[in-house]
């Protein structure tokens, strides 16, 4: 029986690094992160069965598609407060920036919190993340201000394909 999975890893410039192949045991499927501020481009991605990530307080950005691709993802945390909160995913108040498709492919999230500290949320976040049924977000788009269609719900979603008779329900904190 395999006790490894395939994932990629990236060197200590993520930006301008080529991916090498790594492996990561199979029996890892919670990790919890204690001093971080910014999760770097492709930091978890690809871990089809992790389940748990736990972040700190302190990170203020989610870089360009740090948890895609990590299919079974059931929730993201944060860290000291694992059973605080009960949704999929929960992120933390010093959060400003989410980069494009940080999320893509998390196919198991079925509630997400984005504070409303966060300024910023890139392109195709949340883009096949099927199975989500509440969302609660700072704005909807890009930013505060953003317009066309930078300021749409699917500007969040694109390359979704739902299907079914799912309901997506939206709170904008007051």
């Amino acid at each position: 029986k395999d006790t490894v999975a395939h994932a990629y890893v990236y060197y200590s410039n993520p930006d301008t690094a080529n991916p090498c192949d790594a492996y990561v045991p199979f029996t890892l499927t919670t990790i919890t992160i204690t001093k971080e501020v910014h999760i770097t481009r492709y930091a978890i991605a690809g871990i089809y069965y992790i389940k748990y990530v736990y972040i700190p307080k302190t990170v203020k950005t989610i870089g360009f598609a740090a948890f895609s691709y990590d299919y079974a993802l059931l929730k993201i945390g944060i860290t000291g407060e694992e059973d605080k909160h009960l949704e999929s995913c929960f992120l933390p108040s010093n959060l400003t920036t989410i980069y494009e498709a940080a999320f893509y492919r998390c196919e198991s999230f079925v509630s997400i919190v984005i504070p409303n500290s966060v300024t910023s949320m890139e392109y195709r976040i949340f883009a096949y993340c099927y199975n989500v049924t509440d969302l609660t977000v700072p704005f909807i788009g890009t930013s505060r201000t953003a317009t066309g269609s930078e300021g749409l719900l699917s500007y969040m979603f694109a390359e979704m394909d739902a299907g079914g008779d799912r309901t997506l329900s939206t709170r904008l904190p007051g």
